[in-house]
């Protein structure tokens, strides 16, 4: 029950921060503020963990509860809605309001909590021995602080018993904190909830202490509100581009050779203007427009200059006749392409496509576009093949050649240290259309 409740807390801080990141194109803006969303997962994980034992230790069911219920309706409504989000919140709500009852002693619920560890740690040596260790080693120093607390009834109020149960929680609290450092290191920011079953280990090791500190509410409650703001900072520090994180941009030149069309085109600008210098760097100006099937969602584009690319080999030709009958697609780089994708859609399902002489498993569908890509295609022919189905239809097909480098003449523009290239960025795309009838 603590993990889920501490991981319904590092998951609504994930969706505030990618909240506020929402515009952000780089996938380093949040990955490049490591060193604040570690504090805010660790002060959100260590806040919650206290505000939960003060909750069962005053028999707080309802009100715990309503928090988490909130705290994952709040992350599941941040950005686009989440129900795995609320679920996981919902879940938390409901264990937590299964788990709390009346007020209970302090040895009872470690004792407790304790046999579930134990539980857990056998079923994890018999599932996974290599790993039980992550369990077995703090559950010999969380038994050693139940067996004291049993041997010695209200003994935590004893100075000697809270010492030793002092030390043993400092050595539990390396260990764990040595283990959730190296998964948050491994995961990345992007999946704070990782390191949720060592800090409910840590916080448990300090049960004992925290039950009888007075405000440990207020404590828990400073706390979160403390991890809230450095992830607030995370958020603004990551909209500002810097070496360190950088903005992805991505400009590509699109030569439509059938079409009679040049582009410049990018998925987003970015805060230093380089897109859009880069993009109307022949005189058009940035506006969007659909480039169906090649991008499914319309792209950024501005007319570009015409370059001396070559159209590449598109040919189409019924084969064979009667239940044999086929359409063969020939497809042959001619620009020095690095790899080519093919765009077909057909007027009724196509069952059975042989690539290159391999069968594809699947049908393509009728009436909407299907891709295949084929990389390190070099200057040898790429032949699809595909059954015709009925008496009448057709083919309609776009072959985009995709090369390294923008064509001989565009302007050689610099890109500042804050910006990253990424995806499609720097390269050529020439487009081919063809179709054929039968």
């Amino acid at each position: 029950m603590p993990q889920s409740v501490t991981a319904t807390i590092l998951v609504l801080e994930v969706r505030f921060v990618s909240f506020l990141l929402r515009d952000v194109a780089s996938p380093y803006a949040m990955i490049g503020q490591f060193g604040w969303l570690l504090g805010a997962s660790i002060l959100l994980a260590a806040g919650t963990g206290m505000l939960q034992l003060d909750a069962a230790a005053r028999g707080k069911r309802r009100a715990a509860a309503i928090g988490l219920l909130a705290a994952g309706s709040l992350g599941a409504l941040l950005g686009a809605f989440s129900p795995l989000v609320l679920g996981v919140g919902v879940a938390a709500a409901a264990l937590t309001a299964l788990s709390i009852g009346q007020r209970v002693e302090m040895t009872g619920f470690f004792a407790g909590a304790v046999t579930m560890l134990a539980v857990l740690a056998a079923a994890l040596q018999l599932l996974l021995p290599a790993g039980a260790h992550v369990l077995v080693w703090p559950l010999l120093l969380l038994a050693g602080i139940s067996a004291l607390l049993i041997l010695t009834p209200n003994g935590a109020a004893l100075p000697a018993v809270r010492a030793t149960i002092a030390i043993a929680a400092v050595l539990l609290i390396g260990m764990m904190a040595s283990q959730a450092y190296g998964f948050f290191v491994l995961m990345g920011p992007t999946l704070p909830a990782i390191i949720a079953p060592f800090v409910a280990l840590a916080v448990l090791a300090l049960a004992p202490l925290l039950w009888l500190l007075k405000g440990s509410a207020w404590v828990g409650t400073a706390s979160l509100v403390a991890g809230l703001i450095l992830s607030a900072v995370a958020g603004i520090e990551g909209r500002a581009p810097s070496a360190a994180s950088p903005e992805m941009v991505e400009v590509f030149y699109l030569a439509d050779i059938d079409a009679r069309t040049n582009y410049w085109v990018s998925s987003k600008l970015d805060p230093s203007g380089w897109v859009k210098t880069a993009m109307e760097q022949d005189g058009d100006t940035v506006r969007r427009e659909s480039m169906e099937p090649l991008l499914p969602e319309p792209p950024l584009v501005a007319n570009a200059k015409p370059a001396a690319f070559v159209r590449p080999v598109l040919n189409l030709a019924i084969l064979g006749d009667g239940a044999a009958r086929r359409v063969g697609i020939r497809a042959i780089n001619a620009n020095g392409g690095r790899y080519m994708r093919i765009f077909v859609k057909p007027s009724v399902a196509i069952p059975r496509p042989t690539l290159a002489g391999r069968r594809l498993p699947g049908t393509l569908p009728a009436g909407k576009w299907s891709q295949l890509t084929f990389h390190a295609s070099g200057t040898e022919a790429v032949e699809l093949t595909l059954p015709t189905v009925g008496q009448r239809g057709w083919i309609d097909v776009r072959l985009v050649e995709v090369r390294d480098g923008w064509p001989a003449g565009a302007k050689a523009l610099t890109k500042p240290a804050n910006i990253l290239p990424f995806r499609r960025a720097d390269t050529s795309m020439i487009v081919a259309r063809s179709a054929v009838t039968w």
